[in-house]
């Protein structure tokens, strides 16, 4: 198998905020739709990087591992947690940079600009989420135990097709976030699914994490490639 090129991606936001991303695609294929890869609460790392590379080795998909903090790294839980909540308190902000990958990947030659599509892990699921209630130009989106609630619900129909998948206890999303979610998304007439796992741990996706949980993450995945298979991105 030929493996996948993988090239430093740095764009800027509206504002000229310079975010540091990684563009990984297949070696095969010359134009091809997209999967933007939005990290988790540390930033972006080896984790989304290996989750791209499976989506070009797997799927034949390009892959954006998008840098929402602008290059800021946190190195503790205290500082991932004051990072994430500065996108949490500025849906504005949040809602800019999250627009600004999905630029960056339609700016691309070598991009399908009309197949781009969303995932994300624990603040990227969220992320995600806040995509589809923006109406960026994306067909679909996949959140992996991201959190439901939203400063800004969706003020009308979401077009943007959903998974979700997420733990029935989550210990970090409230029951009332999931009931507020699913009333909302039946209020935006979205086209959505969501695998709930009989799990009480928040980040089960996360390969050598303390909550990993194999089965889960096979699950996810193999349930996520039909759904994008039939979206139309995943080949």
């Amino acid at each position: 198998m030929v493996p996948p090129i993988e090239t430093p991606l740095t764009y800027k936001d509206a504002d000229g905020a310079e975010c540091k991303g990684i563009f990984v695609r297949p070696a095969t294929r010359n134009i091809v739709p997209v999967m933007i890869i939005v990290h988790d609460w540390n930033g972006p790392d080896n984790y989304e990087l290996t989750r791209a590379r499976m989506v070009a080795e797997q799927w034949g998909m390009g892959a954006l591992v998008a840098d929402i903090y602008a290059g800021a790294r946190p190195t503790t839980p205290a500082e991932n947690g004051a990072e994430a909540r500065k996108y949490y308190s500025d849906n504005a902000l949040f809602r800019k940079r999250l627009q600004a990958a999905v630029d960056a990947v339609k700016a691309r030659g070598d991009v399908d600009a009309s197949n781009i599509g969303a995932m994300g892990y624990c603040f990227g699921g969220t992320a995600v989420l806040e995509m589809a209630r923006m109406g960026a130009d994306v067909k679909a989106v996949v959140s992996f135990h991201g959190g439901l609630s939203a400063p800004n619900p969706a003020a009308g129909t979401i077009g943007t097709k959903i998974m979700l998948h997420h733990a029935a206890d989550d210990p970090a999303v409230p029951k009332d976030q999931l009931v507020g979610f699913l009333a909302e998304m039946t209020a935006a007439k979205a086209d959505y699914r969501m695998v709930i796992y009989n799990l009480a741990v928040h980040p089960f996706t996360v390969i050598g994490g303390p909550s990993y949980n194999e089965q889960a993450d096979k699950r996810s995945w193999e349930t996520t490639t039909a759904f994008l298979k039939e979206v139309g991105l995943a080949r």
